[in-house]
């Protein structure tokens, strides 16, 4: 996950463009597999996309042909690409023939200066998973244990998220709430946490001077 979310950064950067959406399979490092599917919180990484107002959307299952671009390309290099100077600008400018140029629907990326954390509220605000709250009167959100109390053991309830108080809501099969809970972990900087800092880079907005 962290390696992942630091290469788009590093792509992001380097291009200085963000795309609206990142295409993933449904890998362990793209998706928030805890818990199985059913329970699945969104992944860090996708949470931190939704920052960025970068949609992630997932290929079909058991679908790969839905990458089959990517794949090309990665195959392309293989076959062609022998490690000389100047050799992958020289396939990227043959495979980018004909293509629409990267401003068409990229913003520009300006790192943090970018991120909007409403919009990762936002976004959890229509998320509802089921957990299973443990003997001890805790469940578990992106490896985290969070404490819902003893009068949840070994329930199965719902978690939603409560985007203006920016809590995590949790309630019996009954839809009774049994707890509103506050994350602390769950910040800005969490999510920025395995990004190096160079890519992190902030664009200051333009100045006027005068003559």
């Amino acid at each position: 996950m962290a390696v992942a979310q630091a290469g788009l950064a590093r792509v992001f950067a380097t291009l200085d463009r963000q795309p609206p959406v990142v295409q993933t399979d449904h890998g362990a490092c793209f998706l928030g597999a805890e818990g199985g599917a059913t329970a699945a919180v969104p992944s860090r990484l996708t949470l931190w996309l939704w920052g960025l107002d970068i949609e992630h959307r997932f290929i079909p299952v058991r679908h790969p042909q839905s990458n089959g671009a990517v794949e090309r390309w990665h195959g392309g290099i293989k076959q062609a690409w022998a490690g000389e100077e100047g050799g992958l600008e020289a396939l990227q400018a043959v495979w980018n023939v004909d293509k629409p140029p990267l401003d068409d629907g990229h913003r520009p990326y300006r790192g943090r200066a970018g991120f909007d954390w409403r919009q990762v509220w936002a976004k959890l605000s229509q998320v509802r998973v089921q957990r299973r709250v443990d003997r001890q009167g805790k469940l578990s959100l992106w490896d985290h244990a969070v404490r819902v109390g003893r009068h949840a053991a070994d329930r199965l309830v719902t978690v939603t998220f409560d985007a203006a108080r920016e809590r995590v809501v949790v309630r019996d099969e009954h839809e009774v709430l049994l707890a509103a809970l506050a994350l602390p972990w769950l910040t800005e900087d969490w999510l920025w946490a395995d990004v190096p800092l160079p890519d992190q880079a902030v664009h200051p907005p333009a100045t006027s001077t005068s003559p």
